[in-house]
């Protein structure tokens, strides 16, 4: 498939972003270039492409994603036989293998809901990252609780984020606990540490934040999974929890008055790939009516928390001394250390004893 026109940009920005978008896929660069990447991967640099897109066009690609909106609680196996095998704008309704069914569908649910539905699929079944487990969403299951199961919200709202913002910035992370920040175009993994290669992923999409909490604002904040795809959006307390972690927590360019905030995030975006629109804050988009409170990131956070208040060893001798200290060790080391205490006093008596010896022989019979 070519890549969007100049028209279809504008097209896609609208249906997928915000109908009231200004300046449309200008605005939204960052967002283009995900979909052209996963759309077109020749235009990327590919230097071939070898299984034919299910796709004729970039219409059908937003025909699949309304295809979800309107029916949320379909399964997986139902939206691939609704919309590639019964849809006669695909390309091989019939014949088509369960992979690429599989591939197309990955990619209907990531430009929709910036959410990668095949991630398990790329790990082992006891993969784990901090604690966290990838999701894929299973052929008998129905979209809406796929979500709900991929971003879990906390019955329980965490209270005690607000006060760690300094401690938790990103510049501060970098230098005091060598925290490496990666983007991800997934938002699933929004605040994920690995604590094996120290690096935090963040969803980097701010435009789309804006544009999704621009979608929603009429609606509660609270809005369930449901009504919220139904509007073409993930909920709004999700999309608000990210856009304020990203502005509030990690990289408040806005009130960090020493500049390092903001001078750290202009480097991830000219090295790393962030958005270009994250250089500009334009606050929480929808009216607040409280503090915000974390029911989806919270337990992220805490994690990132821990980490500042017990930092994890950064050079391997270290990390070897504590891997290998345990309470049994400690009192092994610490009877060890009585034990030598008392031999090597026991010596410097019987050195004492010696000199004196020496002394008062050389008191009786002088030179």
């Amino acid at each position: 498939m070519k890549p969007p026109t100049e028209a279809e940009r504008d097209a896609i920005v609208k249906d997928l972003l915000c109908s009231n978008a200004i300046n449309h896929h200008q605005a939204y660069s960052a967002y283009v270039h995900f979909y052209i990447s996963l759309t077109c991967p020749a235009a990327e640099g590919a230097v071939i492409q070898v299984d034919d897109s299910i796709f004729r066009s970039h219409e059908d690609i937003l025909e699949c994603v309304r295809c979800i909106r309107a029916n949320s609680t379909l399964t997986r196996r139902q939206f691939e036989e609704a919309s590639f095998r019964q849809n006669n704008s695909a390309r091989h309704p019939e014949d088509t293998p369960d992979r690429h069914l599989e591939d197309a569908t990955r990619t209907v649910v990531r430009l929709g809901f910036m959410l990668d539905s095949a991630l398990k699929a790329k790990y082992s079944s006891e993969f784990s990252v901090g604690g966290y487990s990838p999701s894929s969403w299973e052929l008998n299951e129905p979209f809406n609780d796929f979500v709900e199961r991929a971003i879990p919200k906390q019955h329980v709202a965490s209270v005690e984020v607000k006060w760690q913002n300094k401690a938790l910035r990103a510049w501060k992370l970098r230098k005091r606990q060598k925290v490496k920040f990666r983007a991800t175009d997934n938002i699933m993994e929004h605040l994920l540490y690995d604590p094996q290669t120290r690096i935090v992923r963040v969803f980097h999409h701010t435009a789309y934040l804006k544009a999704h909490l621009w979608r929603t604002q009429s609606q509660q904040i609270d809005l369930d999974v449901q009504s919220s795809l139904k509007l073409g959006s993930l909920p709004p307390q999700l999309m608000l929890e990210t856009l304020d972690s990203f502005y509030c927590i990690l990289f408040p360019i806005s009130v960090d008055r020493t500049g390092r905030s903001r001078r750290m995030l202009e480097s991830l975006i000219e090295k790393k790939g962030f958005d270009i629109n994250s250089k500009w804050d334009e606050g929480h988009i929808r009216k607040l009516s409280e503090e915000i409170k974390y029911f989806y990131w919270g337990p992220r956070l805490e994690k990132l928390r821990d980490l500042v208040k017990n930092p994890s060893p950064q050079n391997r001798l270290i990390s070897w001394i504590e891997r290998h200290t345990s309470e049994r060790n400690a009192l092994t080391v610490a009877i060890v250390g009585l034990f030598l205490s008392a031999f090597f006093g026991f010596l410097g008596v019987l050195v004492g004893l010696a000199q004196l010896w020496v002394s008062i022989l050389a008191w009786k019979n002088p030179v």
